[in-house]
């Protein structure tokens, strides 16, 4: 299947590209944000600086990658691997 053919295939409506631009920015930064303010203290890191701080952007990251994923596979109905 070329890239074209594949473009036809699933749901390609705005609200389903907007609707998943904001879950994974904005919800997933939020999520992840939440969720990194609360595990880094625990191995006793600092947020402000060096290694608490890059766990921290990788949690978020990890969270956006997510729902990224769920959102191309649950709202768009595509697959999000694809092969030929």
């Amino acid at each position: 299947m070329s890239f074209l053919e594949n473009s036809s295939y699933g749901l390609n409506n705005v609200w389903r590209y907007a609707l998943t631009i904001i879950l994974t920015w904005f919800v997933g930064s939020l999520i992840g944000s939440c969720l990194g303010i609360v595990l880094v203290p625990l191995f006793g890191l600092s947020l402000t600086v060096g290694t608490g701080y890059l766990l921290n952007i990788f949690i978020v990251f990890a969270i956006q990658l997510l729902l990224l994923f769920l959102s191309i596979r649950f709202i768009h109905k595509r697959d999000f691997f694809f092969y030929n």
